[in-house]
């Protein structure tokens, strides 16, 4: 029988794949196959669910045989994860690389110089991407480690294992809140076209349209979503758009009163002392008698498990 691995080594590896999955490569290789990001939303979910528990289950094992065989499966099933995202990135390379040598063969088979390469390259992207060798295995083997992972959660249920609500395992959870200010020692790459469109959405006008217009901004965790709302709502067009702005960070403990008040300040630009959701609220539609724009940022519809 397998000896399970200490409960230390199971968080690093956790972590290590919860890191992995908001990597560059990881990501690029998810566009640039079209794969499905929500495989990865799930992933990440199962792994955030069973890392709540295992302080307790690391506790429990010395007495409970089954525990010690719950805490292997996890292990093995952490190790195949991590060969399955090192798979990604490796794929996500030779990918690229592929892509090159496609393109120099189509370029020495059409005699192609220079000078006219940039006006077809477009059509050769277009053409190598619909050559998709890995998006079938990759979300088949995805689809596969959730549905595995997915038995490893039941089984921490039936074995009664406790999250450790303010420990090391559930640190991933303490976000600090964020805020509209942009870094100005930041730069942003590729992301002028989402900025473009999500502007154009926001400036145009409709002379009869008075409606409220929500625009999400979805994905996983780590592709740079607050990011992408900080630029929009930082923009000059924005700033001359709308005569009020405010930002509030939602977070996955939904807070009414709360979020309601960091509404207020952020459009008052000034600190309120109101602790009456009802108050509040009226303070705040006194601020949306104007064209506003407001931002709900790091809002969450999925809980782990």
């Amino acid at each position: 029988m397998p000896v399970a691995v200490g409960q230390a080594l199971t968080t690093a590896s956790i972590s290590w794949l919860l890191n992995k999955l908001g990597t560059k490569d990881v990501l690029d290789f998810v566009v640039k196959w079209k794969l499905n990001d929500q495989l990865l939303i799930d992933l990440k979910m199962r792994l955030l669910t069973i890392n709540a528990v295992l302080n307790h289950a690391d506790e429990k094992q010395i007495d409970d045989e089954n525990v010690k065989n719950w805490l292997d499966e996890v292990n093995f099933a952490v190790y195949d994860a991590e060969d399955l995202l090192e798979e990604i990135s490796l794929d996500a390379s030779d990918s690229k690389n592929g892509m090159n040598q496609v393109r120099n063969s189509i370029y020495n088979a059409l005699h192609v110089s220079d000078s006219t390469k940039e006006s077809i390259e477009f059509k050769i992207s277009d053409t190598i991407d619909t050559l998709n060798p890995f998006s079938v295995h990759i979300e088949s083997m995805l689809q596969s480690m959730i549905e595995r992972l997915d038995a490893i959660v039941k089984q921490k249920d039936v074995l009664n294992f406790r999250e450790d609500v303010g420990g090391k395992s559930l640190v991933i959870y303490d976000r600090p809140p964020t805020t509209p200010l942009v870094n100005r020692f930041d730069h942003v790459y590729g992301r002028n076209n989402d900025r473009e469109k999500i502007i154009e959405l926001l400036t145009h006008e409709e002379s009869t349209d008075d409606r409220i217009r929500v625009i999400p901004v979805v994905g996983m965790g780590g592709i740079g979503k607050t990011t992408l709302a900080r630029i929009v709502f930082d923009h000059e067009k924005i700033r001359g758009h709308f005569e009020m702005k405010a930002w509030a960070c939602v977070s996955d403990e939904f807070d009414v009163m709360r979020i309601t008040k960091t509404l207020v300040e952020s459009a008052t630009k000034k600190a309120c002392d109101l602790n009456n959701l009802e108050l509040l609220q009226e303070k705040l539609v006194e601020n949306l008698k104007t064209k506003f724009l407001l931002v709900l940022d790091d809002v969450w519809n999925e809980k782990p498990g």
